[in-house]
C-alpha cells in the first residue's frame, strides 16, 4: 500500500455555513489526520487527509468516499465534490533504499586561509574579489566554499612574496627621498 495526502474541496449548499459542523466533520474521520478549512467567499470547503491505496486512483476513491460520508452524516449537506489533489508520501524511512548524498567538500574562509598560507583576515580579502568563487552555502558561522574551486582558484593566483613597492618611492634614488624637490 502507498499512502496519500488527498486535498478535497466541496462546494457548500447556497447560504449553508459549516463553520460550527467542521469540527464534527474532522473528528468523524480523525484516524486519516484530517484537517478542515471553510472558505465562506469562495462557498467552498475542504478537508486534508492522509489515506492508503495501492493505486493512486484507488487512493483518490478512498479520500472521496471518507470525506463524502462524513460531511452527509456530520455536517447535514449533500456533497458536491469540486476539486481533488493527491500526493504520494514518501519518507526517507519508509525507504528500502535511502538516497546518498553526493555533496562536493565544502571549507570555510579559516580553511581557505590555511590552504593559501595566509591570515584568516587576506582570505577574507580574497573571498571579496570578483574572481574568487562565490559561496556554495551560508551558514550562521559563515560562508562555505567548494573546496576543488578554491583550490582551482589559488592555483591561478599569482603572488610575489613580501609587500608590494609603493609606486611613489620605487623610481626615487635613496638619497633624494629627503631632498626638498627645489633642490633635486
Amino acid at each position: 500500500m502507498t499512502v496519500f495526502t488527498a486535498r478535497v474541496e466541496w462546494r457548500l449548499a447556497p447560504g449553508h455555513d459549516i463553520t460550527d459542523t467542521l469540527p464534527d466533520i474532522v473528528n468523524a474521520i480523525a484516524d486519516y489526520h484530517a484537517v478542515g478549512a471553510v472558505d465562506l467567499a469562495a462557498n467552498t470547503a475542504a478537508i486534508t487527509l492522509t489515506v492508503d491505496g495501492a493505486t493512486l486512483e484507488l487512493g483518490a476513491q478512498e479520500a472521496l468516499r471518507t470525506v463524502a460520508v462524513a460531511v452527509v452524516s456530520h455536517g447535514g449537506q449533500q456533497f458536491v465534490p469540486a476539486a481533488l489533489s493527491l500526493t504520494e508520501e514518501t519518507l526517507a524511512t519508509q525507504r528500502s533504499d535511502p538516497p546518498t548524498w553526493n555533496l562536493p567538500a565544502l571549507i570555510t574562509l579559516t580553511e581557505t586561509a590555511e590552504l593559501g598560507g595566509v591570515s584568516r583576515q587576506r582570505a577574507s580579502q580574497w573571498a571579496a574579489r570578483a574572481d574568487f568563487p562565490q559561496p556554495a552555502a551560508r551558514t550562521a558561522h559563515g560562508a562555505l566554499y567548494i573546496r576543488p574551486q578554491v583550490e582551482t582558484w589559488l592555483a591561478r593566483l599569482s603572488r610575489t612574496p613580501g609587500r608590494p613597492r609603493n609606486s611613489s618611492t620605487a623610481a626615487t634614488p635613496v638619497g633624494a627621498r629627503n631632498t626638498p624637490a627645489e633642490l633635486r
